[in-house]
């Protein structure tokens, strides 16, 4: 195996002055939740010492309310984010909080460092003091924005060393499993070698070696995640399943069909993810296709299975939905976005733009071919040449957007994603 871990560990030490800038961006996927929400979701709150804590109950004999690492830096992360704002002192103040708890409660193997789950994972028979492929990627971030906050050189240290599992395979007590050219980080690491593949778990650890590449330019990380990337582009097609997605490829007692409104969905805002930092539209069309199983999964053709409407709008923590529904447009969040839909028959559509903002209108016979036909401001009628799907980029001023086909019919959806209208607005198509 060309892995050569001593050598690339011996090449992050030399990285001794990384993350010297006073300020470090927010983590690449946190959502827009904020730190004061996140605490009070169903079964968090917040010890007296200040450090996020999650009430198990009776699960994991009778755990409690215990601090999960991977909880703890998530609020950590929304705590950074909120001082980035508006450098509120508390907020710094409580971040550290949870940073210097993450420090101190981690377990040092080897030359890494890991936090344990202190109780055996069930669904994937791993014995009490796994570690989470996940969590050691969103920690080492935190550690290192509590470096550069205050130069303390133990939290730099601490993030190398939790990164360094994702330079060794499973069975060296890493988080990897090495397929070709590609790696899978695997959410729940058995030390056995057996792979799970899970697939919102691979791309959560994604976003945080992306985050730690950001941070140190280290081109080891860089390399962890376009390898990760290449995993899914190689694997996607295994976790299609038509009324959902599979949870993972791996399974120890039986198939773990991802759920509708949970996981499925996260797994079509994470594609998207994927589309916008990489640039391939390929993620794109299996978002597309995975959101279509939800819509209506008895009827996708080899066309329409690509085209559901797609909005795409700063990743919201729920995919947002614009209603166009016979001449009435609704106000879109305040965000620059897209949306996609299959032309149809239609030759001739009117665009309307209720804000100044403009509409750029693009048609392809396949994702990643667009060709811009006209760019409208206000109200304009487009025709529209020979092409299987229109795109509309639009910015955040766009205001209500209606469009109605005058020529032909654009195909038609009159669904609401969720069926809640709280939650999605229908979709209707004139």
């Amino acid at each position: 195996m060309a892995w050569r871990i001593s050598a690339i560990l011996a090449f992050l030490c030399a990285l001794a002055d990384w993350a010297g800038a006073a300020e470090i961006g927010p983590h690449p996927y946190i959502g827009r939740t904020s730190a004061a929400a996140y605490e009070k979701s169903k079964g968090f709150s917040v010890r007296e010492d200040g450090i996020l804590v999650f009430d198990y109950g009776k699960k994991y004999g009778g755990l409690g309310k215990w601090a999960n690492p991977y909880f703890v830096s998530k609020y950590a992360h929304f705590l950074y984010g909120e001082w980035l704002e508006n450098k509120d002192e508390d907020k710094k103040r409580r971040f550290l909080i949870q940073a210097d708890y993450l420090l101190h409660s981690a377990v040092q193997r080897g030359e890494s460092l890991v936090w344990i789950y202190p109780f055996r994972n069930h669904v994937y028979d791993l014995a009490e003091g796994w570690i989470s492929g996940i969590g050691q990627s969103w920690i080492a971030g935190v550690l290192a924005r509590a470096h550069a906050l205050t130069g303390r050189s133990e939290y730099r240290d601490a993030a190398e060393k939790a990164m360094s599992v994702y330079l060794k395979p499973l069975e060296q007590g890493g988080v990897i499993t090495i397929v070709g050219d590609t790696i899978w980080i695997e959410e729940a690491p058995d030390h056995s070698g057996h792979s799970f593949k899970i697939l919102n778990g691979h791309i959560s650890a994604l976003t945080g070696v992306l985050d730690y590449y950001r941070i140190t330019g280290a081109s080891v990380w860089k390399d962890i995640f376009d390898k990760g990337v290449d995993a899914v582009r190689q694997d996607i097609a295994d976790f299609d399943i038509v009324h959902t997605s599979l949870y993972a490829l791996g399974y120890v007692h039986k198939p773990l069909p991802a759920p509708v409104d949970k996981y499925h969905l996260g797994h079509v805002l994470q594609l998207l993810w994927l589309a916008d930092v990489t640039g391939d539209e390929v993620f794109v069309k299996w978002a597309s296709r995975f959101l279509f199983n939800k819509i209506d999964p008895f009827n996708r053709s080899d066309v329409v299975r690509y085209a559901p409407i797609v909005d795409r709008c700063n990743f919201d923590a729920a995919l947002t939905y614009i209603a166009l529904v016979r001449g009435k447009g609704e106000y879109l969040p305040s965000c620059d976005g897209w949306l996609i839909f299959q032309r149809g028959t239609a030759t001739e559509v009117a665009f309307s733009a209720g804000g100044p903002g403009a509409l750029r209108i693009s048609v392809a016979d396949r994702f990643g071919d667009w060709k811009e036909v006209a760019t409208v401001k206000g109200n304009a009628t487009v025709p529209l040449p020979f092409a299987s799907f229109v795109r509309v980029s639009f910015t955040k001023n766009a205001g209500a957007i209606v469009l109605k086909a005058t020529k032909g019919q654009i195909l038609g959806h009159h669904r609401s994603l969720y069926g809640d209208v709280a939650k999605a607005l229908s979709i209707a198509w004139d």
